[in-house]
C-alpha cells in the first residue's frame, strides 16, 4: 500500500506466476487517512524491510496498533526496537533472515510476545505531541545559549 518509489509491474507479475495474485491486494497510490487506517487496522503483523532508513514515520504508526513487527536493523529503528522483545530485527537486505523471522511469527507465543513488546517501544518514541514539544524545547535551549549580537550605529 502506498505510492511506490520503484517499478512494481515485475512484482505484480511474479505474484501472478506464483499463484498469489488472489492473496495480494495492491493499493499503489497515496492513501488518505481513512484508507490508511483501514489498511493498517486489518493487518495481523507489519514488516518493515528497509535497506536504508534514518527514521520511520510508519514505525510510529504501526507500534500504536500493537501488532507483531519484523524490521530491518537500520537507523533509529534499531535504536527504538529490541530484537525478540518489541520486534524481530534482521540485517538489511538479508532475504533468508527476513524469511526466518516471518516463519517465527507463526510460532506459538512469538507473535503475541512481540505485540506486547510494542507498547514499550512506543513509550520510548512517545506521542507525536511529545516529540514536537521536545523539538521546540531543544530549539529554545539552543537559542537561549546563543550569544546575543548587538549592532551599534
Amino acid at each position: 500500500a502506498g505510492r511506490p518509489r520503484m517499478e512494481v509491474a515485475a512484482l505484480v507479475d511474479r505474484a501472478r506466476i506464483l499463484g498469489l495474485a488472489d492473496r495480494i491486494e495492491w493499493r499503489l497510490h497515496r492513501l488518505d487517512e481513512a484508507e490508511l487506517a483501514d489498511v493498517l487496522g486489518r493487518a495481523d503483523a507489519f514488516v518493515l524491510p528497509y535497506l536504508h532508513a534514518d527514521a520511520s514515520g510508519v514505525l510510529a504508526l504501526v507500534l500504536a496498533l500493537g501488532r507483531p513487527l519484523v524490521a530491518s536493523r537500520v537507523g533509529a529503528i534499531a535504536e527504538v526496537l529490541e530484537d525478540g522483545v518489541s520486534a524481530l530485527l534482521v540485517p538489511p537486505g538479508d532475504v533468508g533472515a527476513l524469511a526466518q523471522a516471518l516463519d517465527r511469527l507463526v510460532d506459538d507465543g512469538t507473535a503475541s510476545k512481540l505485540a506486547l513488546g510494542t507498547a514499550e517501544a512506543l513509550r520510548r518514541i512517545g506521542t507525536w505531541e511529545a516529540v514536537a514539544a521536545s523539538h521546540v524545547g531543544l530549539y529554545h535551549k539552543v537559542l537561549a545559549q546563543r550569544p546575543s549580537r548587538t549592532i551599534t550605529p
